[in-house]
């Protein structure tokens, strides 16, 4: 199952998913840089909306790095879990992983726990390689440059978001702030940079939308949404009220048309060797009790 952005707008206590956040897959640009190019034409507005295109319309192909999880990977997590209780691996008893693990009984059960857990986010790991893949090759086939009002409204959205949930942490911004070197600077570069990123990939999503001449069928919406249609209903009208409806059907819209292109990807899956398993493991962080 692929797990679609939900960060959202609140009016009226309603929660409008795919706001602002367009149809981008959760966490799907970790780690990756997107940069707009910007010898590219505007794109031409019509009406309130920009009209984009794409060089290719074909599916997206990729090949996807996958971790080998071996036995040193699962006493590596096992280790790991430990310290944080003041144990070490080599010392610990059944008796002690009884009385102190939720849902294991001895060593062996804890190896059995960890490994599952390690093969989950394994293939959350892969979900997430394969989308910022997606992401990347079809911001890279526009054929226009993002409206700056479309960066700057993302910017604006994304920074109260991040207001909200510092505030929820129980910090100020200042006190943030103050604890990055660059300070407001860095800050305002690396949402400018997510909403540029996550523009160009609404603009992307858009071109395939009208090259496709996609629509929103009936029961499209709880399944893009995963809910009721009562939750549904409510959640429209609560749009309407709002004058966001047209912008939610818009998202959902996107999001129907990444789910089709991420089923019409052609992934190429390329295992890590135990050289370079090992590799990477000797790399990580040691753990001590």
């Amino acid at each position: 199952m692929l797990y679609v952005s939900t960060k959202y707008i609140i009016v009226s206590n309603v929660h409008f998913p795919f706001m602002y956040r367009g149809s981008c897959v959760r966490t799907q640009h970790k780690g990756v840089s997107m940069a707009i190019e910007i010898t590219k034409p505007q794109p031409m507005k019509v009406g309130d909306s920009y009209v984009y295109t794409l060089s290719s319309y074909e599916p997206v192909e990729a090949t996807i790095r996958v971790p080998l999880i071996e036995d040193e990977d699962v006493r590596l997590g096992a280790r790991a879990l430990l310290a944080q209780g003041g144990q070490d691996l080599d010392k610990v008893t059944d008796e002690w992983i009884a009385e102190n693990m939720n849902g294991v009984k001895n060593k062996e059960e804890l190896f059995e726990a960890i490994r599952k857990q390690l093969t989950l986010l394994n293939e959350e790991f892969t979900k997430e390689q394969k989308a910022n893949a997606c992401m990347k090759d079809l911001i890279g086939r526009l054929e226009q440059s993002v409206a700056t009002e479309s960066v700057e409204e993302l910017f604006q959205a994304l920074r109260q978001d991040y207001l909200a949930q510092l505030a929820q942490e129980g910090m100020s911004e200042q006190e943030l702030l103050d604890s990055l070197e660059g300070g407001q600077e860095i800050v305002d570069a690396a949402i400018k940079q997510e909403a540029t990123d996550i523009a160009a990939y609404d603009a992307a999503l858009d071109a395939y939308v009208k090259h496709k001449d996609m629509k929103l069928e009936d029961g499209d919406l709880p399944k893009i949404l995963n809910q009721t249609p009562e939750q549904v209903e409510t959640m429209l009208d609560a749009a309407r009220e709002a004058g966001v409806y047209d912008k939610v059907l818009a998202n959902a819209l996107r999001a129907k048309a990444l789910y089709q292109i991420l089923d019409e990807m052609k992934v190429t899956y390329e295992y890590e060797t135990p050289e370079e398993a090992a590799e990477r493991r000797a790399s990580a962080p040691k753990f001590e009790a």
